[in-house]
Order: structure tokens, then sequence, then C-alpha cells
């Protein structure tokens, strides 16, 4: 007890009542405690100077495996170990918030933070992730699928423009109600937007998009029918990048009405 004493000026000794933390004497009292133990096991301490809640101890009972474990006085636990690869070099510190270590590791000086605990699900949660194509496509195969694309799209585009014209020879022919054809032109617009190569110079899809917009604004409230009911065009404000042609859209007033 007599070394603890070595340490009333650190951490949790120096909290007094008025200070906004309960329990102060449980805490000075584990910390009596950890102190006793890891000085009597021949163990380093060391403590941040404006943080009281954690302390960093070198634990060196096996010379020839020797580690830092950091202590939370409030869990009255140890919640974190960091692993050492050359024993000769016992240096060691924390920073005045109780966040990071740096300790000398043979010829290196490493920094490491001790406030995420030792949680392999934890850890699994907040490791960075990385997101890999299964498939990466060729060149020639992106142009290709980019291309079947735009055919698609002319041909709804074509059928649309049938409709407006002579709706029962567009749905003969077609086989298919204007209203299904506007929403077959919405998924469209949902698959390029998840794939912005097929996007890119893409005059077919520029189209589609004015169409779309204009069936979403001006078709219900001029003509009373809503092709986009049953399938509404969602998305348009989180496309990342959409190319527009000058003479795709204009905007007639400060107010950016779209003039269609």
């Amino acid at each position: 007890m007599r070394k603890v004493k070595n340490f009333e000026d650190r951490s949790a000794f120096t909290l007094e009542a008025g200070q906004g933390v309960v329990n102060i004497r449980q805490m000075q009292d584990i910390l009596t405690l950890l102190i006793d133990d890891e000085l009597r096991a021949g163990n380093v301490l060391n403590f941040p100077s404006d943080e009281v809640n954690t302390v960093a101890v070198l634990n060196k009972d096996d010379p020839n495996e020797k580690y830092y474990t950091i202590f939370d006085i409030r869990r009255n636990g140890y919640f974190r170990r960091v692993s050492k690869h050359h024993m000769e070099t016992e240096a060691f510190t924390v920073d005045s918030t109780g966040k990071f270590i740096a300790y000398i590791d043979g010829p290196e000086i490493l920094v490491r933070s001790i406030r995420i605990p030792n949680q392999s699900s934890l850890i699994d949660t907040l490791r960075p992730r990385y997101q890999k194509a299964e498939q990466k496509l060729a060149p020639a195969s992106a142009s290709e699928n980019k291309q079947f694309f735009k055919d698609k799209l002319y041909r709804d585009l074509h059928t649309y423009h049938m409709f407006k014209a002579d709706p029962l020879k567009a749905e003969k022919q077609s086989g298919v109600t204007e209203e299904i054809n506007v929403q077959l032109m919405v998924h469209k617009y949902e698959e390029a937007t998840k794939r912005p190569y097929k996007m890119k110079a893409n005059r077919e899809f520029m189209m589609m998009m004015k169409i779309l917009l204009k069936e979403a604004v001006k078709e219900k409230g001029v003509h009373g029918n809503d092709n986009l009911a049953v399938c509404p065009l969602i998305g348009v404000l989180s496309t990342k990048r959409i190319e527009i042609y000058d003479d795709e859209l204009t905007y007639i007033n400060p107010n950016s009405q779209i003039k269609f």
C-alpha cells in the first residue's frame, strides 16, 4: 500500500466531491487494488493526464511475451489488449485523453487506438469493407451491353410515340398498354442509375428521362391520366450523375421550372 501513495496525484485519486462524478470512493478503491496487484506482479502503469477512468499497464509476467492492457476503472475490468513483437523495449505512454497509446516496438514508434474493445463482433462491424464485382466487364462487353440497353430504350420510346399518335394501333402492334410501356421505362431508368456506364453519352436515356419527368409532372395535371400511379418514378434527386444535352431540358424562369 506504500507504493500506492506514489500515485496519489494521478487518475481517480484526484477526484473530489462536487465534480459531477458518482461513486468516487468506489473508483478510488478499485484503482488502489489495481495498482497494488500490478506493482506486486512487477508490471508498469501509465495514466492519462486529463482522463481519470483509464489506466495503461505493461504486463511483464512472461518476459518473452510482453503486452499492454487497458483498464477501465468504472467497468472494473480490462477491455483492450495491445500486443508487442519486440520484447527488449518497454517505453510507452498514453495521450492526455486516454484514447491512444504510443510505444516503442523494436526500431519503430507505434500509435494505437485503445478505446475500441477487443470484441470480434464489434471489430467486424467497424472494419472497412470493399465491394468487388463478381465479373469485371471488359470494354467490349460493356459497350455491347450499353448498345443493347439503348436498343431497348429506342423500342420503348418508339412505342410511347405510337400511343400518342394512335393508341389502338399502338396497343395492337406492341402488345402492351400505354401505362405498362411507361412502367417499363421507369424500370429501365432505375437500372441505368445503378449502372452509370449505361447513362454516359446515351441520347435515348436522356429522351426517356425527359418523357418520364413529363409524365410525373405534366400529364396528370393537364390530361388527368397518371401512368406512373402504380409504378412511380423515384430516386431522381439521388442520381449521382446525369448528363443532359442543351436541347433536352430548358428552364424558363428563375424558379427553375422545366419546360418540356
